[in-house]
């Protein structure tokens, strides 16, 4: 496994971003905006310009694909130690995402030009995990492309609505809670149920949101952040502030007799919504309930550490504020404070999540119902087989239509490259040379033959063919082999 390109820093956009990760921000902070960009030097021309930006974009999926590889080995070493006291059900998924990434970016393709072997990076086969660093960076970074389409053809919902970042949870303690175990689920459901309250209706239009699930002393806390779009009146925020609190409170609440609200949590509700919420709210709550939410308008952090609230006025500033957002929705599941995987957390939640949406939109955004705007099809993201096509078609616009050599900008005809397929483990980008990728070992590369690939669309679709054959059989053949299963477990094996 070359591990050339892993000491190095990627630089991230706001667009495409993968293996990012930082902690969890306070309530309502959306996130710094100001990321590194690659700069070519301005005497540069644009061909040279857009093969550098290439190399960026393979030097991300290399980093992604090195991180997946040593998430693999952690669950290995875990599974070495633990798999005696799993339940059958915890080993398969725990299998199963090793599985997922091993096989994650182990076929990509490439575009080898012969007159001077310069090459471009085209696609690699990704495993849609939801737990894949890669597949889940590629996940938020196609959500936010379709999103800004859909802003760019829809201007006026920007100056329409109110852009607010809500985060909602329920009281858990050591001693438990109102749910138990992952309750993704019935947490969703306490959602649906405030959005068909009256005021949800006539105040927010539409939105998306995510969940997220950590764990400390308490057990598994589960929360939803969602991103919404709210009517504009005057006092908006504190006025939907006052009412999401009063109807979260009363979902989550068990009505429990003989708990009461104390004075330092009735001080602090009032404190954070100065004016809006009265004693006799709080009087009304039921203390077993929800009392806290975060409610914020769209901000951002400078690099001063100030914080700064975002308008539509702002123009390039407000929607990268909405992408940075909607980027927090996708944050990995399950990664520790110092960018390990926490496996103990994956083995409880894995078979919980499995089928389980942890992304949705609704209002408005949700295509199918009556009220959908009627652009909201635009922002559809979906793994159907028969989406595959448009996918592929989607990486081909990122390269570009017109094939030229990266280093000279020459057009190209057929007879001037040759496409091939190699483990993104097995490429090496060079920073200091304008981000030129290279083969560090080419005896594992596989040219295609032309009449596989005719073209860059049938090179896709053939290593897409066969990443997922090669993923199956990689599976299959450690099953057929004895080397896991659900009742005896030759952990060994998983280290081969």
């Amino acid at each position: 496994m070359c591990l050339s390109n892993t000491s190095i820093e990627p630089c991230f956009n706001t667009l495409e971003t993968n293996g990012s990760w930082t902690s969890e921000p306070e309530i309502g902070v959306i996130g710094v905006l100001e990321a590194k960009r690659y700069k070519a030097p301005e005497q540069l021309g644009e061909d040279v310009y857009k093969a550098a930006r290439n190399g960026m974009r393979a030097l991300r999926m290399i980093t992604g694909k090195h991180e997946a590889m040593l998430w693999r080995d952690q669950i290995s070493d875990w599974l070495a130690v633990y798999a005696d006291e799993l339940t059958a059900k915890q080993v398969e998924e725990l299998f199963n995402l090793r599985c997922s990434l091993a096989s994650c970016c182990q076929t990509a393709l490439f575009r080898n030009h012969v007159k001077n072997d310069a090459k471009e990076f085209l696609a690699a086969y990704t495993c849609k995990h939801k737990c894949c660093p890669v597949c889940n960076a590629n996940r938020s970074k196609k959500t936010r492309l379709k999103y800004i389409k859909f802003f760019e053809k829809n201007p006026d919902i920007l100056r329409n609505y109110d852009f607010m970042h809500l985060t909602l949870t329920v009281p858990h303690s050591p001693e438990g809670g109102r749910f138990e175990g992952f309750y993704s689920k019935e947490l969703m459901q306490c959602y649906n149920q405030m959005r068909k309250r009256k005021f949800w209706k006539e105040r927010v239009y539409a939105g998306m949101l995510s969940v997220e699930v950590t764990k400390n002393e308490s057990g598994l806390h589960v929360h939803i952040h969602s991103l919404l779009l709210v009517r504009k009146k005057r006092q908006n925020r504190n006025e939907l502030y006052r009412e999401v609190l009063l109807a979260w409170n009363e979902i989550t609440g068990s009505q429990v007799a003989g708990l009461e609200i104390s004075d330092e949590v009735r001080s602090s509700i009032k404190e954070v919504n100065k004016g809006r919420i009265t004693d006799q709210d709080i009087d009304q709550m039921d203390a077993s309930g929800s009392t806290f939410i975060g409610l914020e308008n769209l901000y951002i952090i400078t690099k001063s550490g100030k914080k700064r609230y975002v308008k539509p006025k702002d123009e390039g500033l407000f929607i990268a504020g909405i992408m940075e957002c909607i980027k927090y929705h996708f944050q990995p599941i399950a990664l520790k404070k110092d960018g390990t995987l926490d496996v103990e957390l994956l083995t409880e939640i894995l078979p919980a999540i499995k089928r389980q949406p942890l992304h949705k939109k609704f209002g408005a955004f949700h295509s199918g119902t009556k009220n959908a705007h009627p652009d909201a099809k635009m922002l559809n993201v979906n793994n159907a087989k028969e989406e595959d096509e448009e996918d592929l078609k989607e990486m081909l616009e990122e390269t570009g239509s017109e094939i030229k050599n990266p280093v000279t900008g020459e057009p190209a005809s057929r007879e001037d490259y040759e496409y091939f397929s190699t483990s993104l483990s097995n490429v090496f980008v060079d920073r200091k040379n304008n981000n030129r990728i290279d083969v560090v070992r080419p005896d594992k590369v596989r040219y295609l033959h032309r009449s596989v690939a005719p073209n860059a669309l049938s090179a896709l679709k053939y290593i897409s063919k066969k990443g997922a054959m090669d993923a199956w059989r990689h599976k299959r053949m450690r099953r057929i082999m004895g080397k896991i299963g659900y009742e005896e477990v030759n952990l060994q094996s998983l280290y081969n």
